[in-house]
């Protein structure tokens, strides 16, 4: 999988799948926490990047956008802008970049797993095992957890 695309994919967040699980932040198995604690927070973090994989994975790209901060809407499409995409939204521009994904890299995509790597207060980050050493950034904002950028 290019880096580009794959930058593409995680601005916007690519990573995700499954339940809760083992020490390591590992999705496998759903189990029940008390609200708040790290173990609740890692699996909320999990949960996102699934749904976020899920729907772009689905083509459901507006629930995706949905899943993201502002900031990481408008990096998407800037994104799409520079690539001469027509009426640029988040969607399309999500529509765009998985449309561009060889069948080898969307099998990749589905077939990925994640860990989460860092979590602190309000803060988080998600590493695929499709993608290197880098990480998917999330904060949590009123409450949900939402993909977000690097700033």
């Amino acid at each position: 999988m290019t880096r580009p695309t794959i930058a593409v994919l995680t601005v916007a967040a690519a990573c995700l799948l499954a339940a809760c699980g083992s020490g390591d932040g590992s999705r496998s198995t759903t189990t029940a926490t008390p609200a708040g604690t790290p173990a609740q927070e890692r699996a909320a973090v999990l949960d996102v990047m699934d749904e976020y994989m899920k729907d772009v994975l689905d083509g459901s790209y507006a629930d995706a956008c949905e899943l993201m901060t502002e900031d990481a809407r408008n990096a998407m499409m800037h994104r799409a802008q520079n690539a001469r995409v027509a009426q640029v939204t988040c969607g399309s521009s999500l529509a765009k970049f998985m449309g561009a994904l060889t069948a080898a890299q969307r099998t990749a995509l589905e077939g990925a797993t994640y860990t989460v790597a860092t979590l602190q207060g309000d803060q988080a980050t998600v590493r695929s095992s499709v993608r290197d050493a880098s990480t998917t950034p999330l904060v949590k904002s009123g409450g949900d957890w939402k993909i977000t950028v690097t700033r």
